[in-house]
């Protein structure tokens, strides 16, 4: 009967305490949603949460707080600065009434409290901080703020047009379909490749699609003298002291808010060699299995790379979170590198070459909220093809790939297990979440796992292309005599195909062979 006076005690504390900031709302708000079993959630993730809330309403021109409030400049303001502002202003109200605590770098839900809670009580509780926050800001619950809670039941295929409509209303042309495609190579695995004409937005995608789940999002410049993973990782300086490299400061990140995806965007990634400097990092994704913690992987730097304890005590246990996503923007010309198929096998490869420069006329919209998609909605259950529960879809995919595996084989080409599989999840995830037809999804999984391994100049190379061509719905010149080039033409205006995208790259490609004598997918 206590107990229950404790939880009815608190939820009237929520419904009636005086509401000076919102500070006090949102960081309630911020430490529920990043509370682990047991209650706790980390400073980082709260300081995350945080910023990301305030930066909402100020890129969608809405009141932030009042005038002369610190969050007014919140982009101004340093990680130190909103730590600050957390512990001396909402805090301490909060902690005077013994409804939460810190320490070591936690909050602390009350234990009491925390265990009298069920997920539908958690859930009634953000709706009554959110209502209040909406109260404060006189916004009559229109929703203009970020709001899990009323979207939490739909499923995901609705959630992701939010995240579309998020991206229009910032001016940028993706299709929900381009949307739909990177969310699940994400999820299939955290590693994509974004390729196409300088200038579509490749470097743009990973940060409005971050913005709109409320991820959280790093860009990591290629330099062009990247020779080994130094870098990314770190590396030992004179005096045997490590300095940890880009990439194992936003791993460390990662770690301290363990629900938040984190993004990190390697830009113009094949201005240095990828199998040089990327080459340990994407051996260790390959080691992901499943543990009762979690996928987990081997240590990322081995103990021999730190000659001090203290170094090896901090990072020598390191390995690759199940919330990180690696993200690589390319453009291919004279200053790049080109990728081999040990990088093309192990990610999804996003061409944007499509352009129209006439679509300013639905340039931008009305402001639209983001959502909050927690890391257990982004990443990937499956590993292997063995996890993937037995369906008829999948018995289909596989029949599809050992098919095109055929026409491959005479070029050389063919895929191995790891394709097999990847392309198997994909398609899978797919099935489970609705978010596109069976054809779209194996239409995307067509170029971006198969289409990118083809180059060359020889008639084996040509002939390929024409069965692949056929087999993606478009013209069939297995045995013309006719002009080729004058039938691609004709093909390319013609009606629906099966693998739509597919083929217009495929005619493409085999168009440039007829041309130059030799074709590639990413010339």
């Amino acid at each position: 009967m206590a107990d229950l006076q404790k939880y009815h005690d608190f939820l009237d504390y929520v419904k009636t305490t005086e509401i000076l900031y919102s500070y006090k709302f949102v960081l309630l708000q911020c430490v529920l949603r990043n509370a682990d079993a047991l209650g706790r959630a980390h400073m980082q993730a709260v300081v995350d949460c945080f910023r990301s809330f305030y930066r909402e309403r100020q890129n969608n021109d809405m009141p932030v707080e009042r005038e002369g409030a610190a969050v007014n400049r919140i982009d101004a303001m340093t990680d130190s600065a909103l730590r600050r502002l957390i512990l001396e202003n909402p805090y301490r109200s909060i902690n005077r009434a013994n409804w939460l605590t810190f320490e070591r770098e936690f909050f602390q839900i009350n234990p009491e409290l925390w265990g009298l809670f069920a997920i539908p009580d958690k859930l009634d509780l953000m709706r009554i901080i959110n209502e209040r926050i909406v109260a404060y800001y006189h916004e009559g619950g229109s929703g203009e703020i970020m709001d899990e809670i009323h979207r939490a039941d739909q499923p995901l295929s609705e959630q992701l047009k939010y995240v579309h409509a998020y991206v229009l209303s910032k001016g940028f042309q993706f299709t929900y379909g381009d949307l739909a495609n990177f969310y699940l190579c994400l999820r299939t695995k955290p590693f994509v490749i974004l390729a196409g004409v300088s200038g579509t937005g490749k470097s743009q995608l990973p940060r409005l699609f971050s913005e709109a789940i409320g991820a959280y999002c790093r860009t990591i410049p290629v330099r062009p003298d990247w020779n080994d993973g130094s870098d990314l990782l770190g590396y030992v300086d004179l005096e045997g002291k490590f300095r940890p490299g880009a990439l194992l400061a936003a791993i460390e990140r990662c770690l301290n808010s363990p629900r938040i995806p984190h993004i990190v965007v390697l830009d113009e990634m094949n201005l240095a060699r990828v199998e040089h400097y990327l080459s340990d990092v994407l051996s260790i994704m390959e080691l992901r299995e499943h543990s009762p913690a979690g996928v987990r992987t081997n240590p990322l730097l081995e103990n021999t790379t730190f000659p001090r304890e203290a170094d090896r005590e901090l990072y020598g246990s390191v390995s690759f979170p199940d919330n990180l996503y690696i993200v690589g923007t390319v453009n291919m010309d004279e200053t790049t590198h080109p990728f081999s198929k040990k990088v093309l096998d192990r990610a999804n490869t996003i061409e944007f070459s499509h352009i129209d420069l006439a679509g300013y006329r639905i340039a931008s919209g009305p402001s639209v909220p983001s959502i909050a998609l927690s890391n257990s909605e982004v990443a990937g259950r499956y590993l292997r093809l063995g996890d993937i529960p037995l369906n008829q879809q999948t018995v289909a995919v596989i029949d599809k790939l050992v098919a095109i595996n055929k026409m491959l084989e005479p070029a050389g080409l063919h895929v191995g297990y790891r394709v097999r599989d990847e392309i198997a999840i994909y398609m899978e995830f797919n099935r489970e979440l609705g978010l596109m037809t069976e054809d779209e999804a194996f239409d995307f999984q067509l170029m971006q796992k198969i289409l990118p391994r083809i180059q060359g100049s020889t008639q084996s190379i040509k002939r390929l292309l024409i069965e692949l061509l056929f087999m993606a719905g478009g013209a069939d010149l297995r045995s013309t005599n006719d002009d080729i080039l004058q039938q691609l033409g004709n093909d390319l205006v013609v009606g629906p195909k099966t693998y739509a995208r597919s083929a217009r790259k495929i005619s493409t490609m085999l168009r440039r062979f007829e041309e130059d004598g030799f074709t590639s997918y990413w010339i």
